[in-house]
Formats: structure tokens, C-alpha cells, sequence
């Protein structure tokens, strides 16, 4: 099943309309899609959002009343006014919508960022995927970066860890490096983002470490499996 064919039974699956095959294909397409996971979690939001909308279909007594009156009123007028309401609850939506729109970009957790960052090494390891630049030259590395990413690239020097190259990825959606260092036999990911750090420290997540470090406005993530006080310490004497 296609992104596109997902979503257009999306709204019936959200709801548990769909027959019981269509309904396993599309939890096998969203066990392997983040962005229609993500799609799914928007639309199951807004309908909960709307459901919990006051009904129409019981107003209250002056409301009521306003409607009784209008009832006996030409079917030209009764048809705007219903064209207006229509248009308003649609506008309600749409403003539904878009709040839901802005929860889903709301930063992740500290944890959900160390499970994320820990995720994206584990796949993008030059074991798992080539490298997008391949070098051992921080110059070559920065002029990799240079038209790519939303600020000055960097190239940090990691004392006793030898730089392997790096590729483009995306932090709370913005694009970020991911350079790759191999040091005491593992391959480690440090990520370089703009995005500020809500603290500086080290997590677990499956197995690796991440640790933490500012510096000036970009945020230096370090990944890899070995201990978080090698981690810290090769971040505290990295040299950009």
C-alpha cells in the first residue's frame, strides 16, 4: 500500500470502518511510514477535537427559540442562514486543524529526542548507508555542508576519534549535519543542529548514549555505544 492509497482510507480506518483486510494493510503501511503515523495521529486528533464540540442538535433554550422562529421564514432565508452555518463550522474546523497542526510541531521531550537521534544512528551509520561525503578532511566536510544547511557548518575535531564524513538530516524539521567518527572500534554520530538543547547531559536509549554540549547556538549531539563519560569528555575537548 502507497502513502497516497493510505490516506485516502485513512479517515475510515481512524473511525474502524474499513473491512478487516484493508485495515491490516493499512496498520502494516503505518508500522513502517513515520510521516502517515504522523498524519494518522493529526486526523485521529482532530476528530476527537471535533467530537468533543458542543452538539447542535440540542441548543439551548434561547437558541432554540431562535430557531423555532425561524422556521416559518421564507426557504431563501433559511438556506443562507444554513449556507453561513455550514461556512462557520467548516472555519471551526479548519481552526481545529491548524491547532493540531501546531501541537504536532511542538519540540519533542528530551526522550523522545535521545530515542530519536539514537534511531537515525543506527540506520545511518556508513555501515548501514554510505556516507553522503566521504573524507577525512573537516574542510571538505564544512564545504559539504556549506549550501545545505541553515547556518554555518562545522567540522568539530574529536581528540583520539577520526572523522569518517557525514550526511544532511532533520532536527524538529530543520535541516542539521550528521558527521561520523570512529574511535576505540565503534562508529559514533554526532549531530549539529541550531536547535537550542533544553539541557546539556547525557541519556540511554536501546543500548547507546547521547550526550549533550552547546556550543555558542548549535547544539552537539553525540551518539554511540560507549560509555556517556567518553561521550562527555569528547565533546568537552572538541575543537570546531
Amino acid at each position: 500500500m502507497t502513502c497516497a492509497q493510505m490516506r485516502e482510507q485513512l479517515s475510515a480506518w481512524v473511525d474502524g470502518e474499513l473491512p478487516h483486510d484493508l485495515t491490516a494493510a493499512v496498520d502494516s503501511h503505518l508500522a513502517s511510514c513515520v510521516s502517515c503515523r504522523t498524519h494518522a495521529r493529526s486526523m485521529r486528533a482532530l476528530k476527537h477535537v471535533i467530537a468533543q464540540l458542543p452538539s447542535r442538535e440540542a441548543p439551548p433554550g434561547a437558541v432554540r427559540a431562535r430557531v423555532e422562529g425561524l422556521r416559518f421564514r421564507s426557504g431563501r432565508t433559511r438556506v443562507a442562514r444554513a449556507v453561513a452555518w455550514l461556512a462557520s463550522a467548516v472555519a471551526a474546523a479548519a481552526l481545529v486543524w491548524a491547532a493540531v497542526q501546531m501541537r504536532d510541531r511542538v519540540p519533542p521531550s528530551s526522550h523522545e529526542l535521545a530515542e530519536e537521534l539514537v534511531a537515525d544512528h543506527l540506520r545511518s551509520v556508513p555501515e548501514v548507508m554510505p556516507a553522503e561525503v566521504t573524507s577525512q578532511n573537516p574542510d571538505d566536510v564544512r564545504r559539504f555542508f556549506a549550501e545545505r544547511v541553515p547556518f554555518r557548518p562545522v567540522a568539530p575535531v574529536l581528540p583520539g576519534a577520526r572523522l569518517l564524513g557525514g550526511r544532511l538530516c532533520r532536527i524538529n524539521g530543520t535541516r542539521s549535519q550528521l558527521l561520523f567518527y570512529e574511535t576505540h572500534g565503534q562508529t559514533l554520530s554526532l549531530f549539529i543542529s541550531p536547535a537550542p538543547l533544553d539541557t546539556e547531559g547525557c541519556e540511554a536509549a536501546r543500548g547507546n548514549h547521547i550526550c549533550g554540549r552547546m556550543v555558542g547556538r548549535l547544539a552537539l549531539m553525540l551518539v554511540g555505544n560507549l560509555p556517556s563519560e567518553t561521550l562527555q569528555q569528547l565533546l568537552a575537548d572538541a575543537a570546531l
